[in-house]
């Protein structure tokens, strides 16, 4: 059963890794006029979301900036999840980074043919983002194989 769900797991992270860049690069092809309106309409969401919580407003800079952070800890995540599952050698942890790295350069260069400026900030930014996404994934791999061990002691002693 647990090479069954292992392998479920590996083909829907692929999937989702896939679906991830496909999200990031097609934002990245939008024209500025575009990409202004989206980040304006999700910034107003978020400042009613929000507006409990918060009294000062995001602006659509801030909220734009906080998109690469989160698309790119999407992948940082995605990719954490899968060397795990593929049991890759910890020196994969440095190449997920320079996977990501690659990404986010792809994503600043495919904005040059969207008529938006290209940011070396913001790869830094994408890069940042990438480990958060790593760091949490490797706190839920903790914590699942935490309560996976509490799990299989208990079931042993059930038994005996």
């Amino acid at each position: 059963m647990e090479k069954k769900i292992r392998k479920f797991l590996k083909i829907f992270f692929v999937a989702l890794l896939v679906f991830t860049l496909i999200f990031i690069w097609s934002n990245s092809l939008k024209s500025r006029e575009v990409s202004k309106e989206q980040s304006v309409n999700v910034t107003g969401w978020l400042n009613r979301v929000l507006s409990f919580a918060i009294k000062s407003i995001l602006s659509h800079e801030i909220v734009r900036k906080l998109a690469h952070f989160v698309e790119f800890g999407a992948l940082g995540f995605e990719l954490m999840i899968l060397c795990r599952l593929y049991s890759m050698k910890k020196i994969w942890y440095v190449n997920i980074i320079f996977i990501s790295m690659v990404c986010a350069l792809t994503d600043e260069t495919l904005q040059i043919f969207s008529g938006r400026g290209p940011l070396i900030k913001d790869v830094w930014l994408d890069t940042a983002g990438t480990v958060f996404g790593m760091l949490f994934a490797f706190a839920v791999c903790l914590i699942i194989s935490e309560i996976a061990g509490k799990n299989k002691k208990r079931m042993k002693s059930n038994v005996e």
